[in-house]
């Protein structure tokens, strides 16, 4: 993947707050930590299927440039694109092992 595929601007944003009791973290609590430029585009069906998702939380795909720091991060990541959607950040994984780009499975959600 060249770098002009790479349109989106994202503000990555660590959760550092607390946790709100039901498994989820609160709203408050988010830190921006980094930003990156990335490849943000729809899963379709067909994707899913032949991914062997059995359900159709996963929305949006991320492609970005490999970083050890955002594939080892444990803690609840979400993205903010510029135009203000938020995304909740669900797999972080090196497809092919080469250390060049990781994939992000990601699930746009509301602010509230």
């Amino acid at each position: 993947m060249s770098a002009g595929t790479m349109t989106h601007w994202l503000c990555l944003q660590m959760h550092d707050g607390t946790d709100d009791g039901q498994g989820g973290q609160s709203e408050t609590g988010w830190t921006d930590w980094l930003g990156l430029w990335a490849s943000l585009t729809p899963v379709s069906a067909t994707q899913l299927l032949m991914a062997g998702l059995l359900h159709m939380e996963v929305t949006h795909r991320l492609v970005t440039h490999w970083r050890c720091d955002l594939l080892n991060e444990r803690r609840a990541l979400r993205a903010r694109a510029g135009d203000g959607r938020l995304f909740a950040i669900r797999t972080v994984r090196d497809v092919d092992g080469r250390r060049v780009l990781l994939e992000c499975d990601v699930v746009q959600v509301s602010e509230a």
